[in-house]
């Protein structure tokens, strides 16, 4: 059997480093781009990565069916969700803001968790409420689209208060 090109942390390597870095910015908020400050984006995007991953060992690769999705299909193609229209499950909520070490120590495991995926099953899979059922490479493809969706607002949320309207004016006047 030959090995894999690549490894499924590797395909999220650039996403975690992303995360890693917005650890420093956990505090920001504004909420005009988002309710939850960085930090809750996180630590969510952590929570679904690691209930993918439990779910994904959890299944049992036989009951596997694809089934055709319409909504699956075109935020996969699109490789993005839409903003706003979904709303996270109570269990990947986060409940309490976790301090700079402890979403250090937990993006720590998620690589580790992350690395005992690459020899499951190609049919192992998990259950999203409005995708189906999602085996390895899909869910793959999801964590990457989700982890994304919310370093997009991580990065806004950045940007608007490095960069806020009132400083921006008060250079123009100057």
């Amino acid at each position: 059997m030959r090995k894999p090109l690549f490894t499924i942390t590797m395909i999220l390597q650039s996403e975690l480093i992303r995360l890693r870095k917005a650890v420093n910015s956990c505090d920001m908020l504004n909420e005009h781009v988002s309710a939850a400050p960085i930090g809750w984006h996180i630590n969510h995007a952590i929570k679904v990565i690691q209930a993918v991953c439990e779910q994904l060992h959890e299944s049992n690769p036989a009951q596997y069916t694809w089934n055709f999705n319409l909504k699956r299909n075109y935020a996969f193609i699109r490789g993005s969700f839409p903003r706003g229209k979904g709303h996270a499950p109570r269990i990947v909520r986060p409940t309490i803001a976790l301090t700079h070490k402890e979403l250090i120590r937990e993006l720590d495991e998620i690589e580790r968790f992350l690395g005992t995926i690459d020899t499951l099953p190609k049919n192992c899979f998990f259950s999203h409420p409005f995708f189906g059922d999602l085996n390895v490479k899909n869910a793959i493809v999801f964590m990457k689209i989700h982890t994304v969706h919310h370093l997009k607002i991580i990065d806004e949320i950045e940007y608007s208060c490095l960069y806020s309207i009132d400083s921006v004016q008060n250079e123009i006047q100057v």
